[in-house]
Order: C-alpha cells, then structure tokens, then sequence
C-alpha cells in the first residue's frame, strides 16, 4: 500500500493496543449488538525524505486504495471516532422498515448488550468462584462503564444511518427506476410531511418544508415514485408521472388503469401523459368520504359500514375478500339505492345529513363510471398500511426531523417493499 498523500510505500509501524481512549494509539469502537468489537489496527509510516508521518490501516483514505471486493468484504464501516459493523446497520434498516423509531432501536440495542453482558458475567462468576448461583447481572454499574456494552445513542444511529445510506442511495435509486406499471394507486398524504423542515436561525421558530406526500403504488404493491410536494397538485409531480411512461416504454408495458381520490379534477392531466389511460376514483376514499359521516359511537356503525362496503362488489363476488371486478355503473347505483332504503327507516340510523349529501356526491361519480370495473387489489388500500408505517417510522425521539433524515427514510422503507416483491428474473 502506498502514502495516498506523497505516494511512498507504507511500512508497517506497530499495532494499536490500548482501548482506554486516553491515548493516540488506541483501538477503534466498533458498534455492534450483543457486545461490541475493539478493531486492533496496524499503524504505517510514510517516510519520505527526513519527513515520516503515521497512518492508521483504516483512515478512508487507505481503506478506499484496497480493491473493491475487500471493502466490500470488510464487516465494518468506519467513522473519525467510531464505527459500527454492517450487522448492525442491516438489524437497524429491518428495524425502520417495521415502523421502529431511533430512539426505540438504541433502547433495543442497550437491551441486547445488557442480556450479552450479564450472561458472560455468570459464566465468569461461575467459573472463577465455581458456584452457579451467583449472579451478578444487577451490577448495572460495570455496564454502564464497560466500552464492550456501551450502545449508541438514538443521535449516533442516525448519523450512521444517513452514513451508510450515503453509500448505497444509487442502489436505492436503480431499483426503484427499473419498475414498470400497469395499473397505478396514486395519493397524497399531510401527516407524515409535517414535521418535515428546519429550525430557523433567526428565532428558532420550526419551518415545515413540504406539505404533502405523493406516493404511487403498481399493481403488486411496490412503490414505483413519490415525492415530497408543497401542495397536492399534479403539476409538482408531473415530472415522475412522465418519467414512469418513459419506463414503461423501456419494459413495453402500457399503463392502463390510475386510481386516485380526485379522478374528475385530474383525469384530462392524467389521460395527457398517458393517453387512453382510465382514471378512476379510489374505492378505500370513496367509502372513506361515507364512513366517515356515519354517527360516531352508534351501535349500528359497524354494521352499517360493513354493509356500505359490498355495495362495490358484484352479486357473485362472496368472501371476505374482492376477488371480481367492481360491477357496471347501473349495478352500483341499485346498490346504493338499495342501502340506503334500508337503512334510511331504522331506528337510531347512523346515517346523517352529512351522509346524504355525500351520498348524492358520490352518486355522481358512479354515474360517470368512475366506480366501475375496478379490478380486484386496485386501491390505496395498501398506501394507507404504508402510511401508518410511515408515521411510526418518523419519529425520532424529537417532534421535528430534517429533510435529509425524512429522504433516507423514506427511501429505505419505500425500497423495503420491492424487496418483498423481489422475483429472480431469467
């Protein structure tokens, strides 16, 4: 290996050994779970001329000389201080895709470390005192003081979370991009872009960046685009829409079906990217905007939430699930007509003044075929399941997150559900 600032042959000097951190010539922490490791690194000299200077074996600038494989290979990445094996930053990925926050991960990790810590206690105990009864795992004190245990805090997981998706966000970004789509589940969503921006300098008031969430779903349920938007307008994601035709073009697919929750705002917008397409309105929001107006705390409201339900599903549609495309519009509209009359007489109705006129809103739409041969699967069902995820996943421990943390986290967990429709392709 050669100097990477003088290019001279480095010669192997001497070997870190002292962990104590009091000292230049100690070992490097690398975070793990289940108890840390203490990387022992050799130290080189560059000697050129009357001049020498030393260099640890893991400073980037040697690590990123070796060849690519043995980087690749090496089971720990490394900052100034620190660093954490590649073990653990796969359990704290998995983690965030299961909706963990931060802080809860280093509660986990303290937790791991702690049971590692106390069963090596007792097997020492037992072995130096030779008695099984001993048991020492109350002696919160040593741990607490052992480097070997000690657990990063919810701040240091994410720097190394934004470390390490620093060096794959390019992975991250292909995988997304080969997807193609026929039938997209497009939405917005408020809550999780919320706490999205910046504290000011000036007063130190919050400045929240983004307002909404588009996110878009394929036909199997993995996340084809999103983007963090001011507003719901289809202007400020005309630029993926377009990108996802460009796709399509690539892979020889058409798109044929869109399901939103303002199919006669944006049809003619969508239908000019993607001419021919259907637009449609969005079964889970349709029956969302009824539900919704149904009297709280009713003892009739599940059933008659239930019962609004099947009136999207066609007479030999049975089950649990809708496996038949949703029936014609004269279909639904007698279905509609048909609960209402059976519910509209019923002592204690559920049904309100709200769920009239909403229910004339959304005759409407039946009428214009906007409800109408739906396939089954087809809906931000599965948007709204991503959503809940999303929410937990965005906590930190504070109220607020930056706009470089939200993009990595999105990022991973939209990229967690391509990976569960993952197929080897021949």
């Amino acid at each position: 290996m050669k100097c990477p600032l003088h290019g001279k042959e480095l010669r192997p000097y001497q070997w870190t050994s002292d962990i104590s951190g009091k000292h230049k010539e100690n070992g490097r922490l690398i975070f793990d779970y289940m108890g840390n490791i203490i990387l022992v690194q050799r130290i080189y000299l560059c000697v050129h001329g009357r001049m020498s200077h030393k260099l640890r074996s893991t400073t980037p600038d040697i690590h990123e000389t070796l060849p690519k494989y043995i980087q690749e290979y090496f089971p720990a990445q490394l900052f100034l201080r620190c660093g954490f094996t590649k073990a653990l930053i796969n359990l704290i990925e998995t983690d965030i895709t299961k909706g963990v926050n931060f802080f809860q991960i280093s509660e986990g990790l303290a937790s791991l470390n702690f049971r590692e810590f106390s069963r090596r206690n007792r097997i020492y105990v037992s072995a130096t005192l030779n008695s099984t009864a001993v048991d020492v795992a109350s002696n919160s004190s040593d741990f607490y003081s052992n480097p070997i245990y000690s657990f990063p805090s919810s701040d240091q997981i994410i720097r190394f979370f934004l470390a390490s998706f620093e060096k794959k966000k390019l992975l991250y970004s292909e995988a997304m991009e080969s997807l193609p789509s026929s039938i997209l589940s497009c939405d917005h969503t408020f809550k999780i872009s919320r706490n999205v921006g910046l504290v000011r300098e000036a007063d130190s008031k919050f400045v929240t960046q983004f307002k909404q969430l588009f996110v878009s779903l394929n036909e199997i349920g993995e996340v084809v685009a999103w983007k963090l938007t001011k507003s719901t307008a289809l202007s400020e994601v005309e630029d993926l829409l377009i990108d996802l035709k460009k796709r399509n073009l690539v892979k020889g697919k058409t798109l044929k079906l869109v399901c939103v929750d303002d199919c006669c705002h944006v049809r003619n917008k969508y239908e000019k990217i993607f001419p021919g397409v259907d637009v449609k309105l969005d079964l889970f929001h349709a029956c969302q905007r009824i539900t919704k107006t149904f009297t709280k705390g009713n003892a009739l409201h599940n059933d008659i939430t239930r019962d609004f339900i099947q009136i999207f599903r066609d007479n030999n549609d049975l089950g649990e699930t809708r496996t038949k495309h949703t029936p014609s519009e004269e279909q639904i509209e007698k279905n509609l007509n048909s609960f209402h009359d059976r519910w509209i007489n019923v002592p204690s109705s559920p049904l309100t003044s709200a769920t009239q006129t909403e229910l004339e809103n959304l005759r409407q739409h039946i009428r214009k075929g906007c409800l109408s041969c739906i396939p089954p699967g087809c809906g931000t069902e599965r948007n709204e399941q991503l959503h809940r995820l999303l929410n937990r996943s965005m906590i930190t421990g504070a109220s607020i997150i930056s706009v470089e943390l939200a993009i990595a986290l999105l990022t991973v967990i939209f990229y967690s559900t391509i990976k569960k429709n993952f197929r080897v392709k021949t």
